[in-house]
């Protein structure tokens, strides 16, 4: 097993932008210290539904102790956001349980979901790992969370899980399997391409521009 670097710090890592499944922009980075409003800020616009989803109780004061815990212990645990017109957006983290193991979550502003922010989260959360030793994620979550249940399952990585009491447990490989890459891959061209669509509609041609402003006169005020 590649041992861990304990010399490089953990907030330490590169800003990368990535596309979001809508073609917009977004940036995926480590967690920074003053990053602290804005991930309280995310966990207080949570609605009740996806906090019990995320924390197994609907909670504020627990998705808050969540969130500072996560602030105090930032050199210590895997930390990546993803911020989209300066606004945090989604937040995951990797925090060891074993010598090549990490307990992983993720929280996703409800407003953004749909952008494919899990996976992406995922992702670059699996490569920040690989480089650090961790060869494997675990994660715990309910039964009814689909949607998080889909990111795991549709991102390619080697996969495993068990149901007991309406608890899912996870275990997912961080290696890039080929299906890996090729989600990946595929996940980027779709969101490539709802990027360039605006650029590719042909313009409104000079004859419909002239009949359209001679209706808009001719309308009745």
């Amino acid at each position: 097993m590649t041992q861990p670097d304990q010399e490089a710090p953990i907030r330490s890592g590169p800003v990368v932008d990535v596309l979001l499944a809508d073609g917009d922009v977004a940036t995926v980075r480590m967690l920074q210290p003053d990053d602290r409003d804005a991930l309280l800020d995310l966990h207080r616009r949570t609605d009740p539904d996806n906090l019990r989803l995320r924390f197994f109780t609907a909670s504020p004061a627990t998705a808050r102790r969540y969130a500072e815990g996560l602030l105090d212990r930032a050199d210590q645990v895997i930390v990546l956001v993803v911020v989209r017109h300066d606004i945090l957006i989604g937040v995951a983290a990797a925090e060891l349980v074993g010598p090549d193991t990490a307990e992983v979550a993720f929280l996703v502003d409800p407003a953004a979901h749909g952008l494919g922010i899990g996976t992406l989260l995922l992702e670059h959360l699996a490569a920040a790992a690989r480089n650090r030793g961790i060869e494997r994620f675990v994660a715990e979550m309910l039964a009814e969370n689909g949607p998080m249940i889909k990111v795991f399952a549709d991102a390619g990585f080697g996969y495993r899980r068990t149901l007991e009491r309406g608890v899912i447990s996870l275990e997912l490989d961080t290696v890039a399997s080929v299906r890996a890459v090729a989600a990946a891959d595929a996940r980027e061209a779709r969101a490539e391409a709802r990027s360039l669509a605006p650029l590719l509609r042909p313009a409104p041609s000079q004859s419909s521009v002239s009949a359209g402003t001679a209706l808009a006169s001719a309308a009745p005020c």
